[in-house]
Parts: structure tokens; C-alpha cells; sequence
């Protein structure tokens, strides 16, 4: 007679029983962290400041991934975001303004993120040039790509008669679907990447900012193939919508002397090959410490004097006459 012996009756290895407690504590103490996080106030101002803003201005978009509500307010960190119809920062439209529109695109530092509406570089060529209808179309984490299509999506609205495109380094990275993956979504990971990176790179095992824009540049990489095609691609509308585009490289902050010089010039050679104007704006900030024009000591955004920097070196370089 052949004994049956039930699965269960069967006896594990003494290691998988405790590997498995093992996982099992490893989750529940992941889980309990990520609940605490969620549930204790930051310390992380920056990322807080970031987390209101989006709640309340951000929704999604299908071309874009998101953009600002129309008519969206808020006021974060003691500044005032407001957005128009067309979720550009800045007042309502007047009805009908008859003024050619000067159309600003770009990611955060187009936007003006921490600065004042009327101390952006927009806002000051909005009051220098009154005769210019200024939009800025400026939006928080867009990349690239997302900037190409919010200017696509505003040209046959506004037929604007100039577009500045605002280019900062990290413009060149893989995002933008309007997806967030589920680390980024952790409240958890967002509290502990910050030191861990600070430690990482203070030991050699990460790149510090600058070092990261150059090799997310670096040619023949995947960020490089994305601002070839997406310079190829602004170019293209610009010549079908028979606009006067620009690209305008924005400078980071971190590095005296500046740290990016040499892909500013890389960049500049890529855009005008696609026949598009060029300014770089890093000069405008040649002698400062990079640290006296953040917005805030945790935030390395343009602060309002390197804003007001901008304005006037792109004051001189704006088209006069009228259209």
C-alpha cells in the first residue's frame, strides 16, 4: 500500500522559511516607513513647495503629459502663480489684443519658478515691451520634447511673431509621457534620495550635477539623439508656421567658472545647423557665485536678479520692428 503524503506535510528547507520571514519583515518595514513618510511633515522644503504647486495648479494633458488648469492660483513659498486661459503664467489676455505675441516656452526656468510673475525674464520683457503681447508657456518638469509640443500646440492659437525656446541642460532627459513611475510616487524614496545622492557623490560613486548635464550630453548618447531631434523638429515648425524661432540656453547654477561652456557651444553649433538663432545667456551671470542667484538655499532656480540678467541681455537681441 502507497502512503499518500499531503503537500503540506512535505518539509521545507530551513532556509526558505527564513528567508521568506525575512522578505516578509523587510516589506512590512518598507511599508510602515513609507506610511510615516507620508504621514510626518518634510523637512524637504523644496520638494513640499513642488507638491502644493502641482496639486493645485497640475492636470493631465494628453500632448504634453500635464499643464497648468486654466485660470489655475496659488500661491507657494510666498510667491503668486496664476495662469491664464491657455495655462501660460501670467494675467488673462485682453479680447482681441491686436499686439504680435512673443510666445516663451520651456521647462521651470522659462516659467520662473520661485521668482515673481513681473520679476520673470517674461515678465520684464512683457513691461519693457508693451508693445509685444508676451505668453509664457513655461511649465514645471517638462523636458525637450514636452516644450516642441506645448509650442505646437499654441502656434495656430496665437500665431505668435517670435518664440523663444528656453533650454536648460536637464531638458534632455527621458520624461515626459506624463507618467510617473511608482519610485517617483514614493514618499519615502523622495525624502531619502536627496542625502543619499549628496553622499554618493561626495564619495566618488555619483556624478555631481554638472558632471551628470555633460554625459546626459555626451555625443552619440540617447539625451544628445533627443535634442537633435527635438532642435530638428522646432526648427521644422518654425519654418511652417513662418515664425522667428530662437533657442535660449539657459545657464545652471552650480560652478565658477561656469561648467558647461564647451555644450553650450555644442548645443549653439546643433541649433544653428537646423537654421535657428542661438542666445546663451551663461554669460549674463560671468563673475557671480552661482549660489547668490538661487531662489532659495535648498533650490538652485534662477532667482530674481538673474532674471532681471536675462531680461536685459534678450531685451537687445528682440526683434523691433513690427510685423
Amino acid at each position: 500500500m502507497v502512503d499518500l503524503v499531503h503537500p503540506n506535510d512535505v518539509p521545507r528547507p530551513p532556509w526558505l522559511a527564513r528567508l521568506i520571514l525575512s522578505l516578509f519583515g523587510v516589506v512590512l518595514a518598507l511599508g510602515l516607513a513609507e506610511v510615516a513618510a507620508r504621514l510626518v511633515p518634510s523637512t524637504d522644503q523644496f520638494a513640499g513647495r513642488m507638491t502644493v504647486f502641482r496639486a493645485a495648479v497640475l492636470r493631465p494633458e494628453p500632448q504634453t503629459g500635464w499643464r497648468a488648469v486654466a485660470g489655475a492660483q496659488v500661491e507657494v513659498g510666498g510667491i503668486a502663480y496664476r495662469f491664464d486661459d491657455l495655462g501660460c503664467r501670467g494675467p488673462m489676455p485682453r479680447p482681441q489684443d491686436p499686439r504680435p505675441t512673443l510666445l516663451i516656452a520651456g521647462d521651470s526656468m522659462a516659467m520662473g519658478w520661485g521668482v515673481a510673475e513681473r520679476q520673470t525674464f517674461a515678465g520684464r520683457l512683457a513691461t519693457a515691451r508693451p508693445d509685444l503681447q508676451v505668453r509664457n508657456a513655461g511649465m514645471v518638469g517638462f523636458n525637450l520634447g514636452q516644450d516642441i509640443a506645448r509650442v505646437a500646440q499654441l502656434l495656430p492659437i496665437l500665431r505668435p511673431k517670435e518664440v523663444l525656446l528656453a533650454y536648460f541642460a536637464n531638458d534632455a532627459e527621458a520624461r515626459g509621457d506624463g507618467r510617473e513611475d511608482w519610485l517617483a510616487k514614493s514618499a519615502l524614496w523622495r525624502r531619502i534620495q536627496p542625502p543619499l545622492w549628496s553622499l554618493a557623490a561626495g564619495i566618488g560613486l555619483a556624478a555631481d550635477v554638472t558632471a551628470y548635464h555633460e554625459k546626459l550630453h555626451a555625443p552619440h548618447s540617447p539625451g544628445w539623439q533627443r535634442v537633435t531631434e527635438g532642435f530638428g523638429q522646432f526648427a521644422d515648425l518654425c519654418v511652417r508656421s513662418r515664425v522667428a524661432c530662437t533657442v535660449v540656453l539657459i545657464p545652471e547654477l552650480q560652478k565658477r567658472p561656469y561648467g558647461l561652456s564647451s555644450l553650450h557651444e555644442r548645443l549653439a553649433q546643433l541649433a544653428r545647423a537646423d537654421g535657428l538663432r542661438v542666445l546663451d545667456l551663461a554669460p549674463t551671470l560671468a563673475g557671480l557665485h552661482p549660489q547668490d542667484l538661487w531662489v532659495m538655499p535648498d533650490d538652485a532656480h534662477p532667482n530674481a536678479e538673474a532674471h532681471r540678467r536675462f531680461a536685459d541681455f534678450l531685451l537687445q537681441h528682440l526683434s523691433a520692428e513690427q510685423p
